[in-house]
């Protein structure tokens, strides 16, 4: 069973009264924050060592629980108004929970596309900002996809789900670290069978980012595999999305900025 921890009083802060919903190892619920007096979200993970399933070999074998500990340690160090904000952590019955910032704008995926294309450059400025961020940190957040985008009830763009973040020129802490991502969104690099040899770059997530405006301008109707060309590819937005998602990372833009220079040209 889950941890249930409707109508608990969390770490003498946190009154958490409501489940938002479920996800593959765990339960979002709804808190209210008694120090900053506003709401919270708080991830909770229904056993202290639960496994992945679906998965076989060693990533079938990885305690997810690590997972959401790693989560908690980088939301803590890496606080920037466009990363959702971090709150506390804890264990309750040894499971770790994180809370986090509420967002109450929804979140990308759940927006109709094609996005025009005013409001898929205001979300791609808002994104650039967390992401140079984190490349300056020294990280790459790997998975920017339409699930991991939230929206503050200011319009905000904010980045979420930092937890498989990877160092830049290091080789991954773990095999599972690597290998995990969205297939589609997170580089390619990261799902070859040399993945545990390359050194990742912000090149990565220019990939993802390249992929995320190609989701909101085209939604179901986007490229199976970016191996394949653009269908409007004379357009000027098509040709930085390909650009962006080429599978060598040496032939992308080299980073966050210069790829949201080529945006704002292609659709402002």
């Amino acid at each position: 069973m889950l941890t249930d921890l409707e109508g608990t009083f969390l770490a003498d802060r946190f009154d958490v009264y409501e489940a938002l919903g479920t996800g593959l190892v765990g339960r979002i619920y709804r808190a209210w924050d008694r120090l900053t007096e506003g709401p919270v979200a708080i991830k909770v993970l229904n056993k202290p060592f639960e496994y992945m399933p679906g998965l076989s070999g060693f990533a079938g074998a990885y305690p997810m629980a690590s997972l959401l500990r790693r989560e908690s340690r980088l939301l803590e160090q890496l606080q920037h108004p466009g990363i959702c904000g971090y709150r506390g952590s804890g264990e309750i019955n040894n499971a770790p929970w994180l809370a986090m910032e509420y967002i109450d704008g929804g979140r990308l995926r759940d927006r109709e596309t094609p996005i025009l294309a005013t409001q898929a450059l205001h979300i791609v400025r808002g994104l650039a900002g967390p992401l140079e961020y984190l490349h300056s940190a020294g990280y790459v957040h790997r998975d920017v996809t339409p699930s991991n985008i939230g929206f503050r009830s200011d319009g905000t763009a904010v980045l979420m789900d930092i937890g498989l973040a990877q160092r830049t020129h290091q080789s991954p802490e773990t095999a599972i670290q690597r290998v995990m991502g969205s297939p589609g969104y997170s580089p390619p690099e990261c799902h070859r069978p040399t993945a545990f040899d390359i050194e990742l770059t912000p090149r990565a997530d220019v990939f993802s980012l390249g992929r995320l405006v190609e989701w909101m301008l085209h939604g179901s109707d986007m490229r199976a595999n970016p191996r394949l060309p653009m269908p409007d590819g004379h357009a000027p937005i098509s040709k930085v999305i390909e650009r962006a998602t080429r599978v060598d990372p040496r032939k992308r833009y080299a980073d966050i900025p210069e790829l949201l220079r080529a945006c704002e040209l292609a659709l402002g």
